[in-house]
């Protein structure tokens, strides 16, 4: 008896099925889309210097200046040279010529010193602003424009730090010589030059037209310094042109920031199959000055039952060496590196959930970076239950019809496409089993059912007084490809049929009555025999007696 099953869905209609409901639920490495990454949060402020601690107008020497938390501030002695208009704070209104420790100091650089700090003060003239005016030379080795002193600065291990300046400057034309300003910090060990684009205020599209004097002016920053170890610090800025024939400028507002990146982690869809891959992402977002920030690293050890996909299928817009291997169960990123101007950068790799429910993965202890972010994704189960009946429960007669019912339910967490019933009828039966029934319903979502029916008709070898079994299969496909079945089994009684009995004549009118029960024919000759034989004994006795 060849097996039964339910006709199945058209190629086109699975899929629609899947594009319907499952390609949106499990989507492929190629379908997935990155979350939206977070705006860069504003560096946290360490320290600031803004030259503002001088009561009125008068001009005081960078040497003799304490800032507001008690920091005070030195330079190379050709940055503190009055006669060159350099190394004294002065305020955009000082009445010229200056007195005081800017006294030396020429009119011809006092007029412009003034309206650079006042350019400064973002038009403000009560801004202070310190002067580099370089109205001569300076040696090869004089760079160093100011260094802080009992500043407070304390460096964090594993931190990116930040420096900045302002600056404007005028004479930036062709062949000028420009300030080219570099940060360094000076640590317990030594001087560290912090890497970086050189603050260069004549590079600035910001230009304004003072009293007929064109100023270009700008804030700038370092790129981003990691620190080695936890220590104190004193902030420093060198200048590498120390010739007088331009590089006249003033410099305003010094600051460090705490500038560390963030890392944020998310999955690219709430639920997934379990079993297939999804895309996990980890990004790196850059604070909002957007410095260059080289060295940060992270390892993310993934809960268990989540492992790295057979198919990792790495993708990076970080600059970092990524280690990823299939079926592993870390993701290990190593000498990190957001350029300068770089918003952000993400990492992909394609993991998969071993078992159904929740997981939550949560990175610890990155280094370089803020945060230690968590994401959970559910894992979800595709599953199909059986069960069988049969009506009437007992073959009585052979050409009886019995019906088989079967309901399929989808007991998982998953639509189910391609769903059919197959049953190869009873085992050892001889009779017919016909089509099974599904009304061409091949789909089903979640907690819906189905139902089919088969008809048998009984053989006459089937009155064995034994019954018939046969087992029932469903099978359905989930939204992954993946194939879940389901069995259910129904015994049909049989009888075993009575011999046929034949009914005794009628009896004929004058003949003796019967008296019960059916004389073999062999009987009845026998008895014949016997009556005659008697009759004839009869006969001869009463003729010898005569």
């Amino acid at each position: 008896m060849i097996p039964k099953k339910a006709v199945r869905t058209s190629a086109a209609a699975a899929v629609a099925f899947l594009a319907l409901a499952g390609a949106a639920l499990v989507p492929t490495a190629a379908q997935a889309a990155p979350p939206t990454p977070a705006a860069p949060a504003d560096p946290s402020l360490v320290f600031e210097e803004t030259f503002e601690n001088v009561t009125g107008a008068d001009v005081v020497g960078l040497v003799n200046y304490t800032g507001v938390d008690g920091a005070t501030y030195t330079a190379s002695p050709f940055w503190l040279n009055a006669a060159a208009c350099n190394g004294f704070v002065l305020q955009g209104n000082t009445p010229i010529p200056f007195a005081g420790d800017g006294a030396a100091c020429n009119v011809n650089a006092s007029n412009r010193l003034v309206n650079l700090a006042t350019v400064l003060g973002g038009g403000n003239a009560d801004n202070r602003a310190v002067a580099a005016y370089t109205e001569a030379n300076g040696g090869a080795a004089d760079t160093l424009l100011a260094q802080s002193i009992d500043s407070g600065i304390e460096l964090t291990e594993g931190r990116f730090y930040v420096a900045s300046i302002d600056t404007a400057e005028v004479n930036c034309g062709i062949g000028a010589v420009q300030s080219t300003l570099d940060f360094g910090l000076s640590l317990p060990n030594g001087e560290i030059m912090i890497a970086g684009n050189p603050a260069r205020a004549c590079s600035s599209p910001n230009v304004q037209t003072v009293n007929g004097f064109a100023i270009r002016s700008g804030q700038f920053y370092s790129g981003g310094f990691r620190a080695e170890e936890s220590s104190s610090a004193e902030l420093l800025v060198r200048n590498r042109a120390t010739s007088g024939g331009g590089n006249d400028f003033a410099y305003d507002n010094l600051r460090l920031f705490d500038a560390t990146p963030s890392i944020y982690k998310a999955f690219d869809q709430e639920t997934v199959e379990v079993g297939q891959p999804v895309t996990m992402y980890l990004t790196i977002v850059n604070t909002s000055e957007l410095s260059e920030k080289t060295g940060w690293s992270f390892t993310d050890v993934l809960p268990e039952g989540m492992t790295i996909a057979d198919e990792p299928n790495v993708d990076s817009s970080c600059s970092a060496e990524i280690d990823a291997p299939a079926a592993g169960s870390e993701v290990v990123v190593d000498a990190g590196s957001l350029a300068t101007g770089q918003t952000s950068c993400e990492i992909a790799v394609n993991v998969v959930l071993g078992a159904g429910g929740d997981y939550t993965n949560v990175i610890d202890g990155a280094s370089g970076l803020n945060g230690e972010p968590s994401a959970s994704i559910r894992a979800l189960v595709p599953s199909l239950s059986l069960t069988k009946s049969v009506n009437p429960a007992q073959v009585t007669k052979a050409g009886q019809e019995v019906v088989y019912t079967f309901v399929v339910l989808n007991d998982g967490e998953l639509p189910l496409h391609d769903v059919e019933v197959s049953d190869p009828g009873p085992v050892g039966g001889t009779g017919t089993f016909g089509d099974i029934d599904c009304g061409e319903v091949t789909e089903l979502a979640v907690d819906e059912s189905l139902t089919c029916t088969a008809t048998y008709v009984a053989g006459a070898g089937d009155l064995t007084g034994k019954p018939l079994t046969n087992v029932a299969s469903a099978t359905g496909v989930s939204p992954g490809g993946v194939t879940v079945d389901a069995g259910a089994t129904a015994d049909l009684t049989t009888v075993v049929p009575q011999p046929a009995t034949t009914p005794p004549p009628a009896p004929v009118a004058g003949n003796l009555a019967a008296t019960g029960g059916d004389i073999p024919w062999g009987y009845g000759v026998t008895a014949g025999v016997l009556l005659l034989v008697g009759a004839g004994v009869l006969l001869v006795t009463r003729k010898r007696t005569a």
